[in-house]
């Protein structure tokens, strides 16, 4: 299901009425909604609600008349952790990583990582995955982590179902599936930088109990290769339709 939406924190909920936050508000006027239009508000925790306006000023003013739990989310809860990158770059496959369906990003610093990020690009990709959130249909706001370094990456693998790390040399024929009947799967997914992990941190997360597998026989960009390992545990989770 998809429907045009626009984003409202859980605080701005209040008995049957929601406050629109005026950011949100300009993009309605911007659309032409007027009193009585119905309108789907997501919080980003997982709710969804099907709104008729009540007034259209600087923060619009509605009425609930329907609410939905997880609306476009996967029962699988995938961690993309990928190497920093530079610019446009990371801000691309965190678009299109929120729209398949991640819970949640986690920038990693390596050995081969060029730079760090500061406030400004958190922010930044804060507001990218907001839009991508609203744009697929979902009714979860990914979390987009500070990067971390890897050694502290790997560490959090330990709750998970499934923990890979992509490398050249890994496994050629790998597969998600667990044989699990257990829908509430998690995955940690690492992706390198531009050539790749070095060998010292491979052989770290093996240690950590990461699965080293390639992406295939062709030369990826990190952007690219971070959207292939997505596609394809959620694919063999049956995720994808």
């Amino acid at each position: 299901m998809h429907w045009e939406s626009v984003f409202a924190p859980p605080e701005c909920f209040r008995n049957d009425e929601v406050t629109i936050p005026a950011e949100e508000s300009r993009h309605l006027r911007a659309l032409r909604k007027k009193r009585g239009d119905e309108i789907w508000v997501i919080d980003g925790k997982g709710g969804a609600f099907r709104v008729r306006l009540l007034d259209t000023g600087q923060e619009t003013m509605g009425k609930v008349m329907e609410s939905r739990r997880l609306l476009g989310e996967p029962r699988a809860r995938v961690t993309l952790a990928p190497a920093l990158i530079r610019g446009e770059r990371f801000d691309w496959l965190i678009e299109k990583a929120v729209e398949l369906g991640v819970s949640r990003l986690l920038p990693v610093i390596t050995q081969r990582t060029e730079r760090a990020a500061g406030p400004q690009k958190w922010r930044r990709w804060q507001r990218i995955a907001l839009a991508a959130m609203k744009q697929s249909g979902r009714s979860v706001l990914p979390e987009i982590m500070d990067p971390r370094p890897f050694e502290r990456v790997i560490l959090m693998g330990a709750d998970c179902t499934l923990r890979l790390i992509a490398h050249d040399a890994g496994d050629t024929g790998w597969s998600a599936k667990t044989g699990s009947r257990n829908p509430a799967y998690r995955a940690l997914a690492m992706v390198g930088p531009e050539g790749g992990f070095s060998e010292e941190e491979i052989a770290m997360a093996v240690e950590h109990g990461f699965r080293p597998v390639s992406l295939g026989p062709r030369r990826l960009r990190a952007e690219t290769a971070a959207l292939v390992i997505i596609t394809r545990i959620l694919r063999d989770w049956n995720e994808l339709g």
